[in-house]
C-alpha cells in the first residue's frame, strides 16, 4: 500500500488470509463533533466503506471560588482573597483575565511567572 500526496491510498490486498490495518489520527482546531466518510473502491467488487467520528472538546477550568463576598468593607481599605483557578483537562487551556467594568473594584495581576 502507498499514500499519495492527496490523501489517496492505492495497492493491493493478497487473497484470503491478508489483511492491512489503516491507522487513523484525527485533529481539529475547532470543538464539536467531525465526521468523515471513507469509500474503498475495490475493482470488480462492491464498494466498501466506513465512518470515523470524533467528539473534540475543549480544556475545562474550574474556579474554585467563583463568588467572593467580602461583606462590609471600610472606604480606603485593602482587603485580599485569593481565588484558585485549577485546569481538570489534560490539555493546556489558554487563558484571558480581565476586569469588570466596574470602576470600584480595582484587579491586580498577582500571579507570579512561575504559576503560569
Amino acid at each position: 500500500m502507498k499514500a499519495q500526496s492527496d490523501g489517496i491510498i492505492k495497492g493491493v490486498i493478497d487473497a484470503k488470509d491478508e489483511e492491512i490495518t489503516l491507522q487513523i489520527m484525527v485533529r481539529s482546531s475547532e470543538i464539536g463533533e467531525c465526521k468523515a466518510f471513507f469509500y474503498i473502491e475495490i475493482e470488480d467488487g462492491a464498494p466498501v466503506s466506513f465512518l470515523v467520528v470524533a467528539d473534540f472538546i475543549g480544556p475545562f477550568v474550574k474556579c474554585h471560588h467563583p463568588i467572593v463576598d467580602y461583606g462590609l468593607v471600610k472606604v480606603n481599605s485593602t482587603e485580599d482573597f485569593e481565588v484558585e483557578i485549577e485546569n481538570l483537562s489534560p490539555i493546556p487551556a489558554d487563558i484571558l483575565i480581565k476586569n469588570s467594568v466596574n470602576a470600584k473594584l480595582d484587579f491586580h495581576n498577582m500571579i507570579s511567572m512561575e504559576q503560569i
